[in-house]
């Protein structure tokens, strides 16, 4: 908007108020896993949280969620269970590990 289209706006008392918009909420999940030479490393927060570690040695696959929600694991291979030791810090949280 330029100089004389504001002036004019504001002599015919147009003027706009600024506005807000609400985002919609946004879900962080609460875990972060990965693993590093052979270790899964599985670290929560500060929120109370269920976490559940799955594993198949069967099908040579694992899954790991928090709160229900699948927390994906950096360096998990799919077809192969790539961890032999697992090392979990829950955070300051009153967590549940499964």
């Amino acid at each position: 908007m330029n100089r004389s289209s504001l002036e004019a706006r504001r002599r015919r008392g147009t003027s706009r108020a600024p506005m807000l918009d609400t985002l919609e909420s946004r879900v962080a999940l609460s875990t972060t896993a990965f693993i590093d030479s052979g270790v899964l490393h599985i670290q929560g927060d500060r929120a109370s949280n269920t976490l559940v570690l799955t594993v198949d040695g069967a099908a040579e696959t694992a899954t790991l969620t928090s709160d229900g929600k699948d927390v994906n694991v950096r360096g998990l291979d799919d077809d192969a269970l790539n961890f032999s030791a697992i090392e979990v810090d829950g955070g300051q949280g009153n967590d549940t590990i499964i």
